[in-house]
């Protein structure tokens, strides 16, 4: 529920996703600085951000990004989250310029008449922002007809509402010239500092030992020759909690935790390191 990741977002058990600006066209010399969390939600609430891609690789937090908006923004504007890889597509087949409209309507269960007429009215009336999720699950044969969907309502709303598309980077959306997004944001990875404070999250008091425990396990090291401290491998959410979940089953966070420093890697972070971060390790060199 809202009220659920509300507190999620306040409380240790939630960190922020920061950003790299691509573009921004109201502020065009803030391009390729970082741009953290608060500040988007800030230009958002403000209407400064228009049409927004928002471009994260698989494991980077984009519904964590969703779910942190609709927490932080709700009680400012109404939000609305459009998921078009699944029944969207049985609306544009047959309603394809009022298709984002009319799935909306259907999502919500506004009953026909005057009540979808005043929502209507409504979206072009009242400021307010819709998320597109899962662009990247729809085939790309549907692909450039959910874009046109989406222009079409842009080019009809956009002046009240904020439409932030959610994306993987892989995926080409439409020519910019055809669809221009007024601002580009992209994640950056996970910084030192963030792996270590989403491991004291998942390992309480055990989380001074984890990068030791890293580096036992030949998993990973910190990267601390750039400017921007960053792992190699731990660089997203999902690989940060698959690893702390195999540190705990080795036990890390028992005891002393120096069984998991010392002893041999156990199935779990076998799979791991095969599977999620280190694809190029064999189970032989494990």
């Amino acid at each position: 529920s809202t009220v659920e990741q509300e507190v999620n977002v306040k409380s240790q058990t939630y960190l922020e996703q920061s950003f790299r600006v691509v573009r921004w066209r109201q502020e065009p010399g803030f391009g390729e600085m970082e741009f953290p969390e608060t500040s988007v939600f800030r230009a958002l609430e403000n209407n400064r951000l228009g049409l927004v891609l928002v471009m994260a690789p698989s494991g980077h937090g984009k519904s964590r990004f969703a779910e942190a908006m609709e927490a932080k923004l709700c009680g400012a504007m109404p939000i609305l989250r459009l998921d078009v890889a699944h029944e969207f597509a049985q609306t544009l087949a047959t309603a394809r310029d009022d298709a984002v409209p009319l799935q909306l309507i259907r999502q919500l269960k506004i009953p026909e008449g005057e009540q979808q007429q005043e929502f209507r009215q409504l979206m072009a009336k009242a400021r307010w922002i819709l998320v597109v999720e899962n662009l990247h699950e729809v085939s790309e044969v549907q692909r450039p007809w959910v874009i046109t969907a989406l222009h079409a309502f842009v080019a009809r709303y956009h002046r009240r509402a904020q439409v932030v598309v959610m994306t993987r980077p892989d995926v080409r959306l439409t020519n910019d010239a055809q669809m221009p997004f007024d601002t580009i944001l992209e994640t950056w990875p996970l910084d030192c500092t963030r792996v270590d404070v989403l491991a004291q999250i998942q390992l309480g008091a055990a989380s001074g030992k984890f990068r030791p425990w890293l580096a036992a396990q030949g998993i990973d090291q910190p990267n601390t020759g750039d400017k921007r401290c960053t792992y190699r491998h731990l660089q997203t959410f999902r690989a940060v909690e698959a690893a702390t979940a195999a540190a705990k089953a080795m036990g890390l966070d028992k005891g002393d935790g120096q069984s998991a420093l010392r002893g041999p890697r156990s199935v779990a972070v076998e799979q791991f390191a095969l599977g999620l971060l280190r694809p190029d390790l064999t189970k032989e060199r494990l």
